[in-house]
């Protein structure tokens, strides 16, 4: 591996660590490219400003593919207040993503995606990045790494808590013209990509259902609502897929890719909404849960955040 640095860096152990965590999982031929500028940094090796955009903060780092081949960005000043425990997991998380990279199996490269509609891409490439997760993450289960940040059962709740919130405004913003339909779109599908991440890694370290016992009445109602009906399907899918360590053939990563979209489709759907073609062709994002469902959502909302439900807004 080769680390390059551009900045101040980060301390002689936290590079050690790095180094372990790729070792761990047998990558050897990458660049590490730790960076003080890491947006900027993301942007310049892959030729594109736009890659920069939505990394100004809060991301630890980025698996990338460069003209010359694949590097791991890390973002040195978000890096340097962590342990190098973490350190040393993130980098075996983005060695398998490496792995991925090499072997041509990432189902959200853009030469998977070709020859759908804008919807069924929008689907398959939040569905292929939630299996590509799962993957790398049941395979850290198996060297003994512990579970990431976040993905711990007593941080369920607060996520479901979050979900509605994030559904519930959505919804009650574009109703109430605060929002174009555009912005609508985007929103529930940036919504519904970050939870197709977040049940990966869920159910890569607890498959079954939540254990109750760490939900309150609200969230284990958000989790029934939102995530219980698809539960056993994104659990049997992901079951269904290798670890990082075992290479899959073309066949079986397009038969996996368009599952992973039935799968989505199925949770957008459960999320409350579904893609309709107008005439002329258009796909339009739609709300099609009921009112009441949403009033139900609302009411939930206003409860945890100590409001008195208003069915009516």
């Amino acid at each position: 591996m080769n680390f390059e640095v551009v900045g101040a860096g980060l301390p002689m152990s936290h590079l050690a660590a790095a180094a372990l965590g790729l070792g761990v999982v047998g990558v050897s031929d990458v660049t590490v490219v730790v960076s003080d500028e890491f947006a900027d940094t993301v942007a310049e090796l892959t030729g594109n400003p736009d890659r920069g955009i939505d990394l100004r903060s809060g991301f630890f780092s980025r698996t990338i593919v460069t003209p010359t081949g694949t590097a791991i960005v890390l973002n040195a000043p978000e890096l340097g207040c962590t342990s190098t425990s973490f350190m040393e997991r993130l980098l075996a998380h983005e060695a398998g993503r490496v792995l991925l990279e090499q072997r041509g199996e990432c189902l959200a490269a853009p030469e998977r995606l070709a020859g759908t509609s804008a919807w069924e891409r929008l689907l398959r490439q939040i569905g292929g990045i939630a299996i590509e997760e799962y993957r790398i993450e049941r395979t850290l289960v198996g060297l003994g790494y512990p579970e990431m940040d976040g993905a711990e059962a007593e941080y369920i709740g607060e996520m479901m808590l979050g979900l509605n919130a994030e559904i519930v405004g959505a919804v009650t913003d574009v109703d109430q013209v605060h929002c174009t339909t555009g912005e609508f779109e985007e929103r529930v599908l940036r919504t519904h990509a970050w939870l197709a991440k977040y049940l990966a890694y869920i159910a890569a370290y607890q498959p079954d259902d939540p254990d109750r016992i760490h939900l309150d009445a609200g969230a284990w109602e958000n989790w029934i609502d939102y995530i219980s009906g698809c539960w056993d399907q994104r659990v049997g899918l992901y079951e269904s897929v290798p670890s990082i360590f075992e290479p899959m053939a073309d066949t079986d990563l397009e038969l996996i890719q368009r599952q992973g979209l039935a799968l989505e489709v199925a949770q957008l759907e459960a999320l409350g909404f579904s893609y309709t073609t107008e005439p002329g062709g258009r796909e339009r994002l739609s709300r099609r849960g009921s009112d009441l469902l949403f009033t139900n959502r609302l009411a939930r909302l206003r409860a945890d955040q100590g409001s008195p439900a208003n069915p009516t807004h």
